[in-house]
Formats: structure tokens, sequence, C-alpha cells
């Protein structure tokens, strides 16, 4: 089944250095509803910025919520990137001369979201857009265990990221379809899957509704929460699954069905490895991508070439034994974005025009 449109035109990675003033960020091509940004020079948070927040910002790589972090450095999403400014000397998003990474998705429609019979909350405001299989939720808590949240795709989200914006400091939590619906990872550290914990009510996500426990991080009354939900687009995303590592520095072939323009992996198991961020605009003009960043820590851009990966027009080969990527018979999480569509439809993947 082939899509009907240009990867570029839902996600976007680009690249821009910091002046520490007024600095229009643009080229992105759409007005992003989801942005993510890294300094790669120096050492420094992880940002993320949404169109339900405005300049509110949260961080990847800490447990920190809404209210304890400044507004330095960001000013807004425009209709082709966005406005940073000097504020604190530009912050962790527009520090001069350092060099930044933005991973950009376009948000969806705000209105119109579907519930059915079981839904027991409706988000207090929204993004989604299924046919790119990508929203973004927000709402209050009610503490209740196996509380009901609508989220729009239409079709089972295959990969949450869930942050508690006000209440407390919680970790980021994680539901991979690949993990199955009684284990959760954390975004925001580098912990190994937990296998035992209820934090989704042991129950799958449906095409309408995702099942939450009342724990803190999660669901608790009276405190507000974040989601991003993804799902896979064939020829556009990969979401929810997971590869097994053979120790081999002649590594496993993913197929994805596109060339990966943005890459994550986490290994679930023993060794508490971080999770690893890897884009073809880093990439030197030639595999392997030895350039990765961190989701749980403030490492600058690390070049060492102990987690390479080949990112080819299909999918993505392990070109390292290092257990952040590697280690035989390990579980990996990935999930993926195109920069460029499909070459082969033989796998129910089509061709982006």
């Amino acid at each position: 089944m082939a899509i009907t449109f240009h990867p570029k035109d839902y996600f976007k990675t680009l690249t821009y250095t910091g002046n520490a003033g007024t600095n229009a960020i643009t080229g992105v091509g759409f007005q992003p509803g989801f942005t993510w940004i890294k300094a790669r020079s120096r050492t420094d948070n992880h940002v993320i910025v949404d169109a339900l927040r405005g300049t509110n910002r949260i961080r990847a790589n800490t447990n920190n919520q809404e209210a304890d972090i400044s507004g330095d450095g960001f000013t807004s999403l425009d209709s082709d990137g966005f406005t940073l400014n000097g504020s604190g000397g530009g912050g962790e998003v527009n520090a001069n001369a350092a060099t930044f990474v933005s991973w950009n998705w376009k948000g969806g429609t705000t209105s119109g979201i579907a519930t059915n019979g079981s839904t027991t909350i409706t988000p207090s405001s929204y993004s989604f857009d299924q046919a790119r299989g990508f929203s973004i939720l927000k709402w209050t808590g009610n503490g209740v265990d196996g509380a009901k949240l609508a989220h729009g795709l239409g079709a089972a989200p295959q990969v949450i990221w869930l942050k508690t914006l006000t209440g407390g400091n919680e970790d980021w939590q994680c539901y991979w379809k690949s993990r199955g619906n009684q284990g959760r990872g954390f975004l925001s550290t580098n912990a190994n899957w937990q296998s035992s914990r209820g934090e989704w009510y042991s129950t799958t996500p449906d095409s309408v509704n995702i099942t939450l426990s009342n724990d803190s991080h999660i669901n608790a009354n009276g405190y507000t929460y974040i989601i991003y939900a993804f799902r896979s687009i064939n020829g556009f995303s990969a979401c929810g699954r997971s590869y097994y590592g053979n120790g081999n520095a002649n590594g496993t072939f993913i197929y994805t069905g596109f060339k990966p323009g943005f890459l994550i992996t986490k290994q679930t198991g023993s060794s508490n490895e971080s999770w690893t961020i890897k884009d073809l605009n880093r990439l030197p003009s030639f595999n392997r991508n030895d350039r990765q960043l961190f989701t749980d820590n403030t490492d600058a851009e690390n070049t060492s070439s102990d987690s390479g990966i080949d990112l080819y027009s299909n999918g993505f080969k392990i070109r390292s034994s290092n257990g952040r990527v590697n280690t035989n018979g390990a579980d990996y999480v990935w999930i993926a974005f195109a920069q460029e569509g499909i070459v082969a439809p033989n796998k129910d993947v089509g061709t982006a025009i």
C-alpha cells in the first residue's frame, strides 16, 4: 500500500547554530506540532515543546515537571520552524556558537477526537493525525485504576511516551507494543525495562483508548500529563518493534520499508544501556553512523565507533558489538521515521511520491 504524501512534509530533522539572540530557525517546511532539541557541541539538556503547551518546556533526560524549567531561549513555533531568543544566554537551545539538532513532527487536527462507551477521560487539549499515526494528548488525571483515555489515532498506538507536567517530578513512562502491556521503559533514564508493573492496567491500547493505572506517574487525581503516541504508517514510520542482538560487528539488518531519517534504539535487558538517537542530518556522507546522542543524559554528541549503525534505503544494519546496540541475545526496542520513501513494495510498504 503506497503512501500518498512526502515524509519530509510531516517529519524533518534540522541542524542549526545558536547565537544567544533572536534566532529564527527556518527550513522545517511546516509548523511543528512537536519539536525536540538537543545541543550537539556542548553538554546540555534535551528540550521538548509542543503546540498544546506553547513555549513551556519539558526535558527528555530529567523527571522535572513543567513548572521547574525556565523558558530561556524559546519564543514560538512558526509556519516554517521556530524562533529562539537570547534570554539567559540562549539557555539550552540557543547558546552562542553552539551547534544543535532539532527533530520536528507536524501536528494534526485539534477537534473531533473519537470516544466510545468505555472512554472515561477525554483530553482537555489534543492534536491527532490518523494518516501519519501521531497524536499529542494533554489531560488531568482522575486517579481511577483502569481509566480509559481517548487517543484519536483510529488504530492502536504502538509507542507511547508519557510525562507528568504538574503534581510531581516523575520519570517519563514508555509503552512499546513489542514489550507487551505489563511493562514500561523510562525515556529519561538508562534503567532496564520493567516487566512487573501495571502502569497500563495490563491492557493493550485499542483503536480508541489507552488504559491507565492510578499510579502517580501516569494518572494521579489532579495531576496533569502529556502523551506523544505513535503507530506505524507503511513508508513513513515503524513503531513499537524490537530486534535481537547477535554480539557481532556484522550485526542484524532491520527492515523498515524506508530510509530512516531518525532512529531511537534501547536495550531492554540487564545492562542499563542508554537510549541512542541517530539521524541522517548528522551522518557524514558515508555509512557507518557513529554520531549519537542519548535521551537519558546531557552529553554532547558522541562520535565514537562503539555504537555504529548503517542507515540504508530500506532499513538499518548494526555495525558494532557494543551493548548499547548489539549484545548477543538481548532485546532492543526501536522507533524510526522516514527521511525518504521506500524503494521496494514487496513487503506491503509503498513508494512515497
